[in-house]
This record gives C-alpha cells, sequence and structure tokens, in this order.
C-alpha cells in the first residue's frame, strides 16, 4: 500500500522474543516470543496477551506498516494466528496512489473461520463500504483497523436468510492514528449506566474495556482526589517517566462523550461522601477499583517512633500525594534501614542515594527537592527474612541500583556463593536477576564501573535471612537502631520457609522504613471483605452474593504484579460487566439516573465535583510551571490550592 509521500509500505510479522513498548496502551511490557522489526512504521493491531478486546490469546501477534524492500517481492502477505480457537487470516495489500475508495466484499457460509481483508488507501479521507451475507445467524460482529487517518465512513449491510432481514447501519467518525474501532449489531436497548469507583490504572483500562464492548453503555468514574490516574501519578517513581505514559491512553479514554470524571468525590460512610447504597441505586453496575491503600505492619516494638516510617507515605511524599505533603521524616540521619526488598523498598533507596542534582529533572515537588538536598543519608540497607533467591525486586531495579551515580553495591559474597548452584533450573526472568545478583556480589566490576566506585560516597547493600524484633530508641526517643533475629531456611527448594533462631543482631540506623506491602481497605459492611488479605471477594470479578458488583485491580487480587496486569484485570472486569448485560445477567431494563441523581446528593452535602477538562486546566498549569523549572512538571500538593487553581 502507499502511504503519505509515495513510501510503499507492506506487514512484517517474526517470531523471536524481544522486550517492546507497548505502544497502544502506552505501557511498557515484555513479549513472548514477538519479534517487532525495527523501522519507522505505524503499529495495525498491538495485541498484549489479550486482543484488542480484552480475550486472552494463544499467541500475541503484532502487525506493523514497514518501509518495503526489495528482499520481499510479494505483493500480499498473509499473516495468521489463534484467537480463542479460531484461525483467522488478514490479508494486507498494497493500492495505488490513485485509489480513494476501498470495497470489501465477504461470503461465508460457516462459523469456524473469520477472514478479514482490508485494503488500505492513501487519502486522510474515504469511504469504506463492507457488504456481508451469511446462511446462518452465527455471526453477528465485523471489526475494522485503520491506521494513520483523520475521518472515515464505514457502510456494514448484512443480510441474513435465515430470519429473512436486512440490517444497514451507517457510522461516521474522526478518530486519531492507530486506534482500533469495533462495530457490533446490538438489539436497542435502553443506555446501561456504569459507576467506577477510583481512577487508577485498574479503573480506567475496565472503564476502556467497557466502552469499547458496548454500543450504548455509559461509564462515571469517581475519585477522592480532584485529579485522575491513582499510583501513576503518585505511587510511579519519578525517576521512571515511561512508565506514565498509559496517562495518553487514560485520557484518550476520558475524552469518550460516554465517560464522566467526578473528581473530590469520597464514597463510603463519611458524612461528606457518598454511601455506597446510593451508587448502587443509581447505577445498574459498580466496579470497585480503588486500590489498596493500608500498609501491612511488623507489628514489634519502637514502630511507633517518629523516624519510622512507612514507605508507600515516603512515596506519596516525594510524589506530592497531599495527604503526604507534611510528612515527618527526619533525613539527617547517615543509615537507613528498609525492611523489605521489592520494588517499592528499592524505588526509596535509589531515590535517597539519588544525587538532588539528577533529580531536579523529574516531577519531585521543589519543597521536597530542597529537603533532599539537605539530607544526610549515606547508606541504606534493604533487608529481607529469606535469601537472595526469593528478593521480590526486578532485574531493572536491580541494575539501576548497581549503576547508580556516586553510590557503590556493599555485598557480602557469603551470601551469594550457593547462587551459581541453582541459577541453570531456574526461569528465564529469575535467572537473569539472579545471575546479575550473583555477578555483582562475587565478581569485581567492570573498569568503568570500578573507576566510579572509587569515588563513590553513598554504599547500598543487601541483608538476607533478617526479620525485625524491635526498633531501638534513644532515650530522646529517636531511633539508633533495629534488633534483627537471623532466619534459617527450611523446606525443599523453591519452597522454602523462614524459621527465625534464637541468635540476633543489631543494625544500628536514624530511620527505618516499612516496606513490606500493603492492604486494601472496606468501604461499606454490606461488602464480603476479607481481612486477612485485604480484598474484596470475588469469582470472576463479580462481587460474591452482589448482584451488579464488580471489583478490578488490588481491590481483588491484592497488590501484587505491574501496570500490564493490572491491564488484564481491567480488561476481564470490563469483559465481565458487558458479558452479564448481554446474556441478561445484569438488569439493565430499568431506567438507572447515573450521574444525574449523585450529583444532586452532592449539592445537597455542598461538594464540589471536578470534570476532566478542570483536571485538565491544573494539568496545564502544573506542565507550564515545570517548564519554567526545567522539569516536566511542577505539581500543586494541597487540595485547596488544586481547586484554586481550577476555578481560574
Amino acid at each position: 500500500m502507499r502511504y503519505g509521500s509515495g513510501l510503499v509500505w507492506e506487514a512484517h510479522w517474526g517470531r523471536q522474543r524481544q522486550d517492546i513498548g507497548a505502544a497502544v496502551y502506552g505501557a511498557w511490557a515484555t513479549m513472548e516470543g514477538i519479534y517487532l522489526r525495527s523501522g519507522s512504521g505505524l503499529v495495525l493491531w498491538h495485541l498484549s496477551g489479550v486482543d484488542s478486546g480484552g480475550n486472552k490469546t494463544d499467541n500475541t501477534v503484532i502487525i506493523m506498516l514497514v518501509p518495503y524492500s526489495s528482499k520481499v517481492p510479494s505483493l500480499t502477505r498473509n499473516l495468521m494466528f489463534r484467537t480463542r480457537g479460531l484461525l483467522t487470516m488478514m490479508s494486507v495489500k498494497r493500492t495505488s496512489l490513485s485509489t480513494n475508495t476501498n470495497t470489501t466484499q465477504r461470503s461465508t457460509n460457516t462459523t469456524s473461520t473469520n477472514t478479514y481483508s482490508t485494503t488500505i488507501p492513501s487519502t486522510n479521507t474515504y469511504s469504506t463500504t463492507t457488504q456481508r451475507s451469511t446462511n446462518t445467524t452465527s455471526t453477528n460482529t465485523y471489526s475494522t483497523t485503520i491506521p494513520s487517518t483523520n475521518t472515515y465512513t464505514n457502510t456494514t449491510q448484512r443480510s441474513t436468510n435465515a430470519s429473512n432481514t436486512t440490517y444497514i447501519s451507517t457510522n461516521s467518525s474522526t478518530i486519531p492514528s492507530t486506534n482500533t474501532y469495533s462495530t457490533t449489531q446490538r438489539k436497542a436497548t435502553k443506555v446501561p449506566h456504569v459507576c467506577i469507583i477510583g481512577s487508577g490504572p485498574a479503573g480506567f483500562y475496565t472503564a476502556q474495556q467497557i466502552l469499547k464492548s458496548h454500543p450504548s453503555a455509559c461509564v462515571d468514574m469517581y475519585e477522592r482526589l480532584p485529579v485522575p490516574f491513582g499510583l501513576v501519578r503518585y505511587g510511579v517513581a519519578p525517576d521512571h517517566p515511561e512508565v506514565k505514559n498509559c496517562i495518553n491512553t487514560f485520557t484518550q479514554t476520558a475524552r469518550n462523550p460516554r465517560f464522566t470524571f467526578l473528581g473530590n468525590v469520597s464514597v463510603g460512610p463519611d458524612n461528606d461522601s457518598i454511601p455506597l447504597a446510593q451508587l448502587r441505586s443509581a447505577y445498574h453496575a459498580v466496579v470497585m477499583c480503588y486500590g489498596s491503600s493500608r500498609d501491612r505492619t511488623l507489628n514489634i516494638p519502637g514502630e511507633c517512633l517518629p523516624n519510622v516510617v512507612s514507605a508507600r507515605r515516603l512515596v506519596g511524599w516525594y510524589n506530592g500525594l497531599p495527604e503526604d505533603t507534611d510528612l515527618d521524616v527526619d533525613l539527617g540521619v547517615e543509615s537507613v534501614v528498609v525492611v523489605g526488598q521489592g520494588n517499592v523498598a528499592v524505588d526509596v533507596a535509589r531515590i535517597l542515594l539519588t544525587p538532588v542534582d539528577a533529580l531536579r529533572k523529574t516531577d519531585i515537588p521543589e519543597a521536597v527537592l530542597n529537603r533532599l538536598s539537605e539530607s544526610r543519608v549515606r547508606r541504606v540497607t534493604l533487608v529481607g527474612r529469606r535469601g537472595p533467591q526469593h528478593a521480590a525486586f526486578t532485574i531493572k531495579e536491580l541494575r539501576e541500583m548497581i549503576n547508580l551515580p556516586g553510590c557503590k553495591p556493599h555485598l557480602n559474597p557469603h551470601h551469594y556463593t550457593h547462587l551459581r548452584d541453582i541459577i541453570p533450573d531456574l526461569p528465564r526472568p529469575r535467572k537473569r536477576l539472579l545471575e546479575l545478583l550473583a555477578k555483582t556480589g562475587l565478581d569485581p566490576p567492570n573498569p568503568k564501573l570500578a573507576a566510579s566506585y572509587t569515588t563513590a560516597q553513598r554504599t547500598w547493600s543487601l541483608s538476607f535471612l533478617r526479620s525485625p524484633i524491635q526498633v531501638l530508641a534513644s532515650e530522646h526517643q529517636g531511633v539508633i537502631g533495629i534488633e534483627l533475629a537471623i532466619n534459617r531456611l527450611e523446606g525443599e527448594q523453591g519452597r522454602e520457609r523462614a524459621v527465625t533462631s534464637t541468635e540476633t543482631e543489631v543494625m544500628e540506623c536514624g530511620l527505618v522504613l516499612r516496606s513490606i506491602g500493603y492492604q486494601g481497605v472496606s468501604i461499606d459492611p454490606s461488602i464480603p471483605f476479607n481481612d486477612n488479605t485485604g480484598t474484596i471477594q470475588h469469582i470472576d470479578s463479580r462481587v460474591m452474593g452482589m448482584e451488579g458488583m464488580y471489583v478490578s485491580g488490588w481491590i481483588g487480587t491484592g497488590p501484587v504484579g505491574v501496570i500490564l496486569s493490572t491491564m488484564t484485570s481491567g480488561f476481564s472486569t470490563g469483559k465481565a460487566v458487558v458479558a452479564d448485560m448481554d446474556r441478561g445477567r445484569l438488569d439493565i431494563s430499568e431506567d438507572k439516573p447515573g450521574q444525574d441523581y449523585i450529583r444532586d446528593l452532592l449539592a445537597q452535602n455542598g461538594v464540589r465535583a471536578v470534570n476532566f477538562n478542570e483536571w485538565s486546566t491544573l494539568n496545564h498549569h502544573e506542565e507550564t510551571e515545570g517548564a519554567r523549572l526545567g522539569k516536566p512538571r511542577e505539581k500543586v500538593t494541597s487540595i485547596s490550592a488544586m481547586l484554586k487553581v481550577m476555578n481560574h
């Protein structure tokens, strides 16, 4: 096909492992079994373990337009993959520059094979006409993906001999480049109203799936803060801006005319909150996506001392979370102990040890940067109760620590000598992590690292097989150390558990950070809640014993995985909601008022709901202030200040 300036393009595919960026979803993902050929191209269809409708796939396939090469002389390349047991073929053809209209005719007498044939012309405005004829009633969906165009008109004509009826549908809309649009014929129905509680990744991915899968459903998203995006804004490390690219996808979802964002609205039993019962009466479906906001505690003496701080709150502090803006943490100490060895533990260690001049290029608020510039922290130790083979951080975080400017690792070789014996039998991700860990702990660094380590003034270390017993205090109640029990491992390899012994040691420090995980909380006593796991009890995203109630993300799964796994959870929940509507399991025959009723309640309580355009005003303000300071944005860190900016 010819595109734009007359270049000839064609599709390529491959089957070699490669780590790539999930361009459609704006997040980073590891793709198994896929090789994406480099070159300036446009993604036509991107599947990340799920297809564009959120269905799990046996293979992941990427179709990409790349400059034509004489090494691939064929005019047509067929790409085949398996999706939920059906064999699907896609044919991509080149056309001449003079082609202005595309006509595709399809006829089929079976339901076991779906064939899509698409010819894409070069003009920016064009018409696509598809005529389908079938002798059965089992085929009812047409889907097409059209890249790099501004406007399209899609006319679908369908004739069904079995029922002697004809259905004609014409849609016209404007879409951005590389978006996927699906049209599904459905019977006319009342407008289903769906409420989503929480505006983090789980909420937005659920909303995205519902809006794509149902032609008329309206989604209203409630967020207790005036700003959206949850942990993407307030939990992702500020020196990892690429992880926040999913905000672009979320913003596209928020611009859907069937989506409404209502910020600054709390849900729960408090006087100024909307009770869950009111939401259930106003909506056909309620999806809870509000995550895990409570820390797991150590439950040891001294945990309540002033400089024993939750790592979650420290993350909120340096990310500008309003409730953590005034966090009382003393950085005038040289040694810090982090209890925990997950990615959050590594994140806080890295931020504390990174030269402040490097952090000035991030979106850390200026007030926090000023505090970090006065920090005296020189040593950070991450403590884990099991061995190095059980460390929960990932290789990316470890590599960043190894290469941290002005800092060097201080690792005890005794902890790593056994790793090379067990590495060969491990899965590849764990094998790569432990290979790097063993190399760092046992082998001399390469010349470049060795040179940087000679001038390093800060250090980090890992301490294994240790469990905290108590935090030690001075006579003035300041933290002076932490007492640790020395553990041993029991059980078969791969399923070992830590058992404490009577032997102990004391590690001196002036700050203790607790990073042993999060828990969700219940927002209503009617919800079936598991206090041990901090999650809502459900079956396949459907809350047990509560019709029309669903969960998505950490409040259903617990605080596990990264944004990609949350995306999968959100898609699954969105599919469950739409499936229940289609099958009659969720009654949508009754009219529901949705946000109209809730807005009346908010007005009675004097609550000001924030819409997405108002967030955009604040976003523009933050980016403008950030540009003035040479950073991505300067976050507004108080709710009152946010509302003031939005009112202008």
